[in-house]
């Protein structure tokens, strides 16, 4: 019965995942001159969270199936929400969901000074960001383990070193992200981000080292 009661509170239609996205992207979008990255992370964030959401429990996704990404592009109309963007933040979210708790703690600090972010905290739910089914399981699989001086690596239950999720949140932008998931092995992708934020790397750094296998070698 409770977990019906979830899956019913989880669904929703595609009319309503179109407006999550745009009232999400519209709120950040108004504080960006403050701070700008974070904001843009969070937002690309938020859409792959809550189209991996539809794609789950969504009451018509069958309705678009397939084509969901490309119905989604053109509905929202917006060039930051191309198809080719849409891809990437929903792969964003699927290679980082561990960055579900920096991101909450984010938006409950942003309530704090901003209006405006409160229904939209509110929106999206505190316990339903953290605890959705796929951080549960990667929740238990950490290790609290620091496995460098500066708090860029830890290590996780199976022994594989990952890039800590806050320092991913707080020390790279989505543009830097956006190179990053391309990578399909975690333990390289895990590599340049560690490596990017230790340089600290530009954009263009990141995408040379990616380009010359600096990992390979």
């Amino acid at each position: 019965m409770a977990t019906d009661r979830h899956e019913l509170q989880m669904s929703e239609d595609f009319d309503s995942l179109v407006r999550r996205i745009q009232n999400t992207s519209h709120v950040l979008q108004q504080d960006a001159r403050l701070v700008i990255n974070r904001n843009v992370t969070t937002r690309a964030w938020l859409t792959g969270f809550y189209i991996v959401e539809y794609e789950q429990h969504g009451r018509d996704r069958a309705k678009y199936g397939d084509k969901l990404l490309k119905r989604l592009a053109e509905q929202l109309d917006d060039k930051s929400f191309s198809l080719a963007s849409l891809k990437n933040y929903r792969q964003f979210y699927l290679y980082y969901p561990e960055i579900a708790r920096p991101i909450a703690d984010y938006l409950q600090h942003k309530t704090q000074k901003s209006q405006s972010l409160i229904s939209l905290f509110q929106q999206i739910g505190n316990q339903r960001l953290i605890k959705s089914q796929s951080l549960i399981s990667l929740s238990d699989g950490l290790q609290s383990d620091i496995v460098s001086e500066d708090g860029f690596a830890i290590k996780a239950a199976n022994g594989n070193v990952m890039a800590a999720p806050d320092m991913v949140f707080n020390r790279l932008s989505f543009t830097h992200i956006a190179q990053l998931i391309h990578l399909n092995d975690p333990q390289k992708r895990a590599f340049y981000a560690i490596e990017a934020m230790r340089g600290p790397w530009s954009v263009r750094e990141l995408q040379r080292q990616i380009d010359s296998n600096y990992y390979e070698r």
